[in-house]
């Protein structure tokens, strides 16, 4: 079996990849980002932008939880512009915002 490609995450950019969701994921104090292969799945840049929506700022981190009992759901790290941090979850087959707190 080939692993999946690994590039260059930036946190942030609006501009995801196409195609597959890519994912920040971290892993030995360095960050990568995988592809994930499930079409059931909204694409990256769909999720940003919905994120984006409803709390302006910069996205910092993005993670996947796959093991959620309700299904897989992204949680997004949005520093404000007045240097808040927001943390956000998002359904990620069908891009409901589950939920969002200051942290």
């Amino acid at each position: 079996m080939v692993a999946p490609p690994v590039v260059a995450a930036t946190p942030g950019v609006p501009d995801a990849p196409a195609g597959p969701t890519a994912v920040t994921i971290a892993g030995s104090g360095d960050r990568r980002a995988r592809q994930i292969a499930d079409p059931a799945l909204l694409p990256l840049s769909r999720i940003l932008a919905i994120a984006r929506a409803r709390v302006p700022g910069e996205i910092i981190d993005v993670d996947l939880d796959e093991d959620d009992d309700d299904g897989p759901e992204y949680e997004l790290e949005i520093l404000t512009p007045d240097g808040r941090s927001i943390e956000m979850k998002i359904d990620a087959r069908h891009g409901r915002i589950i939920e969002v707190e200051e942290d």
